[in-house]
């Protein structure tokens, strides 16, 4: 018998949500930067713009070695690849 006084005692653990909460609340989420989250953000750029140098660079050498072969083999410069040259230089 006294085991049936105590669950009688702690039987409130039976509400339902809805008793718990009459209307329906909207949970609205704000992001606030914090100076950890701009750092991150600034090695990524900082990376992303290195692997750019180096991509220009090694294109850039490419495009300087394909004109000064194509220079030599032929023995003379040729004006439309080296405007090409140029053009590519300027991009680059």
């Amino acid at each position: 018998m006294a085991e049936s006084g105590g669950a009688e005692g702690t039987d409130n653990s039976a509400r339902t949500y809805d008793d718990v909460v009459d209307e329906q609340t909207a949970v609205r989420l704000v992001y606030r930067p914090q100076p950890a989250d701009a750092l991150v953000g600034l090695r990524v750029r900082e990376r992303i713009k290195r692997t750019g140098l180096l991509l220009r660079g090694v294109f850039l050498a490419l495009w300087v070695g394909q004109w000064l072969l194509s220079t030599v083999g032929r023995g003379s410069i040729d004006v439309l690849s080296t405007v090409l040259f140029l053009f590519v230089v300027l991009v680059v």
